[in-house]
C-alpha cells in the first residue's frame, strides 16, 4: 500500500486548505492581495509625485534642448506619475517620433503618449535660413543669461540681423557671439538694445 493510499483525508484536508487560501480574498468583506492601478492623467498625485514629475519634465527639456536634431516647439509636454504626454499640432510626422524616441530615453519616463496631431504625415523641409535662426534661438534658450531675453533672430542669405532688448551690455554681445557661431559666411548685425 503506497503513503498516498494509505492517508486519503490528510491529502484531501491539505487541498481544501491550500483552496480556501487562494480564494480567501473573493470572498464579501474580505482583503485580498493588492491590485495594480495603472495612474491616468487625471489620477490624484501626492505632493512628491508632483515634485518628482515636475522634475522630470525639466530633464525632459533639458535633454530635447541639447538634441541638435529634435524640436519640441510644437509639443506641450506634461508629466503625470512618470507617464509623458504629449500634445498639440505637429506638422512634421518624423519629428515628432523623434521627439517621442528621445524621451523615452530619459531616466524616470514609464512610457510616452502621444497625441499629438499630424495634418499630414512626412518631413517638413525648411530652408537653411530658417534653420539658422532655429540654431541661434537654442543657442539662446540652452544660455542661462539669454534664455529669458526678449531677442529676435532675422536670417536672410546675407545676414542674421537680432533685435529686441538684453539685461546688459555683456549679454547683447554673448547674444551676438552666439549669432555669429552660427550664421556661417553671413554678416551679423547686432541691434539689440540694452535696457540698464
Amino acid at each position: 500500500m503506497t503513503p498516498f493510499a494509505a492517508r486519503p483525508g490528510i491529502w484531501f484536508t491539505k487541498g481544501l486548505c491550500l483552496f480556501l487560501l487562494c480564494f480567501q480574498g473573493c470572498a464579501p468583506g474580505s482583503q485580498g492581495a493588492a491590485v495594480y492601478h495603472a495612474p491616468s492623467q487625471t489620477s490624484p498625485r501626492s505632493p512628491a509625485t508632483a515634485v518628482k514629475d515636475t522634475v522630470l519634465v525639466a530633464r525632459i527639456q533639458a535633454k530635447v534642448f541639447s538634441d541638435d536634431l529634435v524640436s519640441n516647439s510644437d509639443a506641450d509636454i506634461s508629466v503625470r506619475h512618470g507617464v509623458v504626454y504629449l500634445e498639440g499640432i505637429s506638422l512634421d510626422h518624423n519629428q515628432t517620433r523623434m521627439l517621442v524616441n528621445l524621451i523615452r530615453t530619459v531616466d524616470g519616463v514609464i512610457r510616452v503618449e502621444n497625441r499629438m496631431q499630424s495634418p499630414r504625415r512626412g518631413t517638413n523641409f525648411v530652408s537653411a535660413n530658417e534653420f539658422i535662426t532655429e540654431k541661434i534661438k537654442m543657442g539662446f534658450l540652452k544660455d542661462p543669461d539669454l534664455n529669458t531675453q526678449p531677442i529676435q533672430v532675422m536670417t536672410s542669405d546675407q545676414e542674421v540681423v537680432l533685435s529686441g532688448t538684453a539685461d546688459t551690455q555683456a549679454h547683447k554681445q554673448k547674444a551676438g557671439a552666439i549669432a555669429r557661431k552660427h550664421a556661417g559666411v553671413r554678416r551679423v548685425v547686432n541691434q539689440v538694445a540694452v535696457s540698464y
